[in-house]
């Protein structure tokens, strides 16, 4: 069993003696944790992302791209679905746009790799300090990285035709220098 929050997660896998007291804990999570569930959603739908572009370039680079068959189209349209404000998409939205598209535009993946999908969209939820990241954060890493690899390297092809625009209009809104 898995949480998009990691304290209250927990794992059993099929190779390990059943653990009875995991089965307690996952209770205990369930009936102790809405409050705090409750309140990461509400942060996490208060928290933007400078744009839509910048949302997409969060979703490619986090590693989801690699379970759709058409990436960009396929992310664009569960944006299109789960974004209400294209100019500042929080970090609610592009998780959900991230997992409709992993559970509408995967055919023919197997439900294993689904998974290991939606617990990286998980992390746009969850930091690793059992907090909800700081989206301009977040959002100035990706683009900082992603400039790095495709304008200053050259070692990656660009995930749209006007990317690397794109890229440049964000690095100056991030204040970023190539």
């Amino acid at each position: 069993m898995t949480a998009f929050i990691s304290e209250l997660g927990f794992e059993q896998t099929h190779g390990e003696p059943f653990q009875p007291g995991l089965a307690y804990n996952a209770v205990d999570a369930v009936v102790e944790s809405p409050a705090e569930i409750e309140q990461r959603l509400a942060q996490a739908q208060n928290r933007e992302l400078f744009n839509q572009d910048e949302a997409l370039l969060v979703l490619m680079e986090s590693g989801i791209d690699r379970y759709l068959e058409n990436p960009v189209p396929d992310l664009l349209t569960a944006m299109q679905d789960e974004v209400s404000d294209p100019n500042s998409p929080t970090l609610w939205e592009t998780y959900n746009a991230a997992t409709r598209a992993l559970t509408h535009y995967t055919h023919d993946v197997p439900d294993y790799e689904v998974a290991e999908g939606l617990e990286k969209a998980a992390q746009l939820l969850e930091d690793g300090t059992n907090s909800i990241p700081d989206p301009e954060r977040l959002g100035e890493q990706v683009v900082n990285n992603r400039s790095r690899q495709l304008i200053e390297h050259g070692d990656s092809e660009p995930y749209w035709p006007e990317e690397e625009q794109t890229l440049r209009e964000l690095m100056q809104e991030h204040e970023l220098t190539a």
